[in-house]
C-alpha cells in the first residue's frame, strides 16, 4: 500500500470522527420518556388520566367499562349521601338488580363520610360504576385510569 494512500485514509477517518463529535456537541438533546398525566388533590399528586366530579343529582355512573385502576375518592365537603363503587359494566337498574348483591364492591362511603383524601390503587377488572345512596353533593372526585 501506498504512503499517500494510507495517509489519505486515516485523513478520511478523523473527519468523519470529528464531524460526528461536533454534531453530538451540538445536536439538541431530546427526553424521550414520557410524563404521566396527574392529577392534584389535597396536596398529593396520582398519576392518573380520568377524573370525575361528582355531579348534583342522583345519577349512577358508569366511569369505564374495562379494566383499570381506581386512584382516589376526594371528599372535599362533608357527604349528605353514601355511595358505592362497584366493579360492574352497566347502569342499568333492571340489568344490575339480581347482581348488585353479589358485585364487587371495591368502595363503600357512608352518608357523613369524613372529608379527606383516600386514596385505592386498587385495580377492577370488568369496568368502574358509582351507585349513589340518594342524591349525591357535589363535593366529591374520583381519580382513575
Amino acid at each position: 500500500m501506498k504512503l499517500t494512500t494510507f495517509f489519505g485514509i486515516l485523513v478520511m477517518i478523523v473527519l468523519v470522527a470529528l464531524v460526528g463529535a461536533v454534531g453530538y456537541l451540538f445536536y439538541p438533546q431530546v427526553n424521550t420518556q414520557e410524563e404521566p398525566e396527574s392529577f392534584i388533590f389535597a396536596g398529593a399528586s396520582s398519576p392518573y388520566k380520568y377524573s370525575f366530579n361528582v355531579p348534583a343529582g342522583n345519577v349512577d355512573k358508569l366511569l369505564k367499562t374495562s379494566f383499570g385502576i381506581l386512584g382516589s375518592v376526594n371528599i372535599t365537603g362533608a357527604a349528605t349521601e353514601g355511595f358505592y363503587l362497584y366493579n360492574a359494566t352497566t347502569t342499568n337498574v333492571n340489568l344490575r338488580a339480581v347482581a348488585t348483591s353479589s358485585l364487587d364492591v371495591i368502595a363503600n362511603f357512608e352518608r357523613g363520610a369524613v372529608e379527606g383524601y383516600y386514596n385505592f390503587d386498587v385495580a377492577f377488572d370488568d369496568g368502574l360504576l358509582v351507585v349513589w345512596d340518594a342524591t349525591p353533593t357535589g363535593t366529591s372526585t374520583i381519580a382513575y385510569d
